[in-house]
């Protein structure tokens, strides 16, 4: 192998890494926008079900869902 294909191989090797890192993150911030519109809904569904008389234990649910 020349260093010519070598040096040409290594410029394949970095840019298909780049390709791989952009496309794990990728994925991981559509899980993560997921998530927070599944937990959006539900803690509004939990606002309108307790009414805000138990408007302390509604925060409190929020303040866990946030922490998990």
């Amino acid at each position: 192998m020349t260093k010519s294909e070598r040096l040409e191989l290594i410029r394949w090797l970095i840019e298909r890494n780049d390709h791989q890192r952009a496309s794990v993150a990728s994925r991981a911030a559509i899980v993560v926008s997921a998530d927070a519109l599944f937990l959006s809904g539900v803690i509004f569904l939990l606002d309108n079900a307790l009414s805000i008389q138990n408007a302390r234990l509604v925060q409190f649910i929020l303040l866990v869902c946030i922490c998990i």
